[in-house]
């Protein structure tokens, strides 16, 4: 599981317990931490953070991503419990952020990897909620919103599935596989409703009929 500082709470993270989910979730600077060994040592992730990544740090190199200067320490969190936390900075900036994870065996590469394929699942529903109606459903009854949910990301995975069907989307340059270029969720719509009307205008076409008025409409659109 995957969540930002809102959601590293004992609520969520006793679900997850439940249901023997992992997870990694950013952590708030204002709150406290006891290192292993050190149970009456209190530090505030503030400055317990700058001064790990100063003392402890070292560089790793993330694909297609900045090299982080990553550090580690196990111990526990406060409303978390025990945690491996892990602090990241990116090269040539200032800021940085603490990652917090129930996996201890997990190393400080790992554990940022799991965290950064957040960023694509935030555009999953942020495109789905502009472009295909999530979050626009006007039932009260829970299994019918979960049918409505489903049928958005099946909507999404039919829109990619065209996108990467799409000639050039599997490109390779120079012997080397790139990462896919698809186009837009928008871009796709109107590619599938294209395709759409070209397929009734087809079956209009062919069926007896209405064939002339298929004809006539695949004249004026071929125009």
């Amino acid at each position: 599981m995957l969540f930002d500082s809102y959601y590293l709470c004992p609520t969520v993270l006793g679900a997850c317990k439940n249901k023997r989910f992992r997870y990694v979730g950013a952590a708030k600077k204002n709150r406290t931490f006891r290192p292993d060994g050190r149970p009456f040592d209190k530090k505030r992730l503030s400055t317990y953070g700058p001064n790990t990544l100063r003392r402890l740090g070292r560089w790793h190199t993330i694909p297609n991503k900045k090299n982080h200067r990553l550090a580690d320490r196990v111990g526990d969190l406060s409303r978390a419990g025990r945690v491996k936390l892990v602090f990241s900075r990116r090269k040539s900036e200032q800021s940085w952020i603490a990652l917090a994870t129930d996996e201890t065996r997990w190393n400080a590469k790992t554990v940022l990897q799991h965290y950064l394929s957040r960023w694509p699942i935030e555009v999953l529903f942020k495109m789905s909620k502009q472009h295909l109606g999530l979050g626009d459903y006007q039932f009260l009854r829970y299994r019918a919103v979960e049918r409505y949910l489903h049928l958005v990301m099946i909507a999404h995975l039919l829109l990619t599935h065209l996108a990467c069907e799409k000639l050039g989307a599997k490109a390779i340059r120079q012997g080397r596989r790139l990462p896919l270029r698809l186009p837009s969720v928008a871009q796709m719509q109107h590619t599938l409703r294209s395709m759409l009307w070209d397929d009734a205008v087809s079956a209009m076409e062919q069926g007896p009929r209405y064939a002339e008025i298929g004809k006539k409409l695949k004249d004026i659109i071929e125009l």
